[in-house]
């Protein structure tokens, strides 16, 4: 190998490594949006700081947690737990809803014309 090869080399596993970090990365400045019932805002969260939030509402209890850029439901008294098996979300426009609690968690802001992992 020559010294041009290696540079060649250096430089192809840094846009490589740029590109990864962009699309695994969140949406920078994005925030979560907590919806209940009737459209009722419950909370809006930086995405970039990490906390857990306890949403009670008439007897319907969630726990949602930030951390690291993303957010998940990591608790509901819901009878089926399908918003407990939905991946966690950290891009502007993805969310995750309980039905039977009728909650509504979603990512606004950030870079909605960002690239995403298709393209």
């Amino acid at each position: 190998m020559k010294k041009a090869d290696l540079l060649l080399l250096a430089g192809i596993l840094l846009i490589s490594g740029l590109a990864l970090v962009f699309v695994l990365g969140g949406s920078p400045g994005a925030q979560v949006k907590i919806v209940g019932a009737q459209g009722k805002i419950l909370g809006v969260y930086a995405l970039n700081e990490d906390r857990t939030i306890e949403i009670d509402e008439g007897g319907c209890m969630n726990i949602i947690v930030i951390s690291g850029g993303q957010a998940q439901m990591s608790h509901a008294n819901c009878p089926n737990q399908l918003c407990l098996r939905q991946k966690p979300i950290g891009k502007t426009g993805q969310s995750i809803v309980c039905l039977p609690n009728k909650l509504l968690l979603m990512i606004e802001g950030g870079d909605p014309s960002g690239l995403d992992g298709i393209t």
